[in-house]
Formats: C-alpha cells, sequence, structure tokens
C-alpha cells in the first residue's frame, strides 16, 4: 500500500505516479487530496490497470468515506475528539 500526500501534485499523482505503482505490483494506492479534502483509493488489478475503491481491500473494509470525515473532522476538532469520534464510530 502506497499513500501519497497531494497538494500541488495530484495530476502526475493521478498520472505517471499511478502508471509506476500499477507496473510495481502495489495492492493499493491512495492518493490524499489536501486541496479538497478527499482521499483517491485505488486497488491495482492484477491484469494491469486500477479502479477507484470505497473500501480498503487491505485494511479489513476500511471505509474512505469514514477517512474522508476524520480528516475533514480534525480541521475542526482536538485530537482528543478526533479520536473519542473514531473510537465510537469503530467500536460498535
Amino acid at each position: 500500500m502506497i499513500i501519497e500526500i497531494s497538494s500541488s501534485t495530484l495530476q502526475d499523482d493521478l498520472g505517471k505516479k499511478r502508471l509506476l505503482y500499477e507496473q510495481l505490483g502495489t495492492k493499493e494506492y491512495w492518493i490524499v487530496d489536501v486541496q479538497d479534502v478527499k482521499i483517491i483509493a485505488l486497488e491495482m488489478l492484477e491484469n494491469g490497470g486500477s479502479r477507484q475503491i470505497s473500501e480498503s481491500k487491505l485494511l479489513g473494509g476500511l471505509a474512505i468515506a469514514d477517512l474522508e470525515e476524520a480528516l475533514k473532522l480534525s480541521h475542526e476538532k482536538s485530537q482528543t475528539e478526533l479520536g473519542a469520534w473514531l473510537l465510537q464510530k469503530y467500536s460498535s
């Protein structure tokens, strides 16, 4: 799994880097777009190419939308509040 933090290199991350990681056999590639506060998660396919996913295959079905929400909340809440939110979300 590779995670890129992208503030000014989004097109490069979606283009050249994505193709490189496909060739290297990376299982998942996530791009955190800090400008739009969103996460683009891609699953690399065995026969080449990639496709966008809404849940991580490697992290037990972790929802990308939940991570995006946590990222947005991190701008508004303290680490303690964010930690409590995550614990509540995943303790059920």
